[in-house]
């Protein structure tokens, strides 16, 4: 028998508590009247997908709706006029402490609801929060700016895990995707239909530039296996394969680039480095689309400001961003001996070359 590793059955077991249906540990929501509209919206959103699901993940979603914490409702705002809706879920059902469980909504600039997934939040510092601090999620989902240290895990509403995120030091340390081995690795199991599914981790430096990736196995599946509660957060919860898999989250990268190159016969370096910031978004032609850039410095490698041996000087700098392209534009003149040297150039990416 193939030996589970830990994080399976501790992600299990807390889904088999939130999904135990014990009708006594409902939470009474005493409703804000401000907040009935939203809380109605929620409350059919939920009914709406739970028709989406297989048969055996519909009951997840009953109980889901029990644990919801409405009197603790919070709404803040994200970008291109959205909004994000939090909503506490009891912590009644989660063996695991030192995780916040939550209900996420995201409402688009019409006020419906496009996209929810319980999150589960993890502080570096056990007991260090009691619910999600205030801007953390628009900066998840928008600015890349989050101010906590801790792993946010995605689950959709039903339990299949997603992806998951962690921040340390107020930037994107690594983003997970579960995938099945095939996804993962390229080479799938022979002659078995059960499927071994992997959570493959890419890692960021401080400067959000990608250094490597990491595959940790979670566990295995097989045909009739999906019953079992150690399995719920692998199987899927969709009929639809499409909305089982979706994930979204903000990028932001310090990407510098080359402006000139072996400049005089002293071999100078001009380079320049832009802050950049983008939505990485599931199905997206180009796996997100641009959000922000800004110049953020720009420099010469082996010039000295005090010696005539050197002395970068930029006359103009301009940079600009669409959501399928970001590009960058500098002139200036590299001073060596007394010689005035034009330096200029240009560059655009798409998003994938960026993120």
């Amino acid at each position: 028998m193939r030996k589970k590793p830990l994080l399976q059955p501790l992600l299990a077991a807390m889904l088999l508590l939130l999904f135990s249906c014990r009708k006594d540990q409902q939470v009474e929501s005493n409703q804000p009247s401000s907040n009935d509209q939203i809380i109605s919206k929620v409350k059919l959103w939920l009914e709406t997908e739970k028709s989406k699901l297989y048969a055996n993940k519909t009951a997840n979603v009953d109980v889901l709706k029990k644990y919801l914490d409405y009197s603790n409702l919070r709404i803040e705002d994200s970008d291109n006029g959205e909004q994000i809706v939090s909503i506490p879920i009891t912590k009644k059902f989660n063996n695991d402490q030192n995780s916040i469980p939550s209900l996420v909504l995201l409402l688009n600039n019409a006020g419906n609801i496009r996209r929810g997934n319980v999150v589960l939040f993890k502080p570096k510092v056990n007991g260090a929060y009691t619910t999600i601090p205030d801007k953390v999620l628009p900066g998840i989902y928008s600015t890349s700016e989050v101010k906590v240290d801790g792993q946010f895990r995605f689950l959709n509403i039903a339990g299949h895990w997603v992806y998951q995120l962690d921040y340390e030091n107020g930037r994107l340390n690594s983003s997970g995707l579960i995938k099945t081995k095939e996804d993962a690795t390229g080479v799938g199991r022979t002659n078995s239909d059960c499927l071994d599914w992997y959570l493959v981790t890419n890692w960021y430096d401080w400067e959000g530039n990608y250094v490597g990736q990491t595959h940790e196995y979670v566990g295995t599946t097989c045909p009739g296996s999906c019953g079992d509660p150690m399995n719920q957060t692998l199987c899927p919860d969709y009929e639809d394969p499409g909305n089982d898999d979706f994930y979204e989250f903000a990028r932001a990268r310090y990407h510098t680039w080359t402006v000139a190159n072996s400049v005089t016969s002293a071999q100078l370096y001009v380079g320049s480095t832009e802050l950049i910031k983008g939505k990485v978004l599931a199905g997206s032609p180009n796996g997100g689309y641009f959000t922000h850039i800004s110049h953020n410095n720009d420099f010469c490698s082996g010039c000295n400001a005090n010696n005539v041996n050197g002395v970068w000087v930029p006359s103009n700098i301009s940079v600009n961003y669409s959501q399928n392209a970001a590009s960058s534009s500098i002139q200036g003149n590299l001073w060596y001996q007394g010689v005035s040297y034009p330096v200029g150039n240009n560059i655009s990416w798409l998003f994938y070359e960026v993120f």
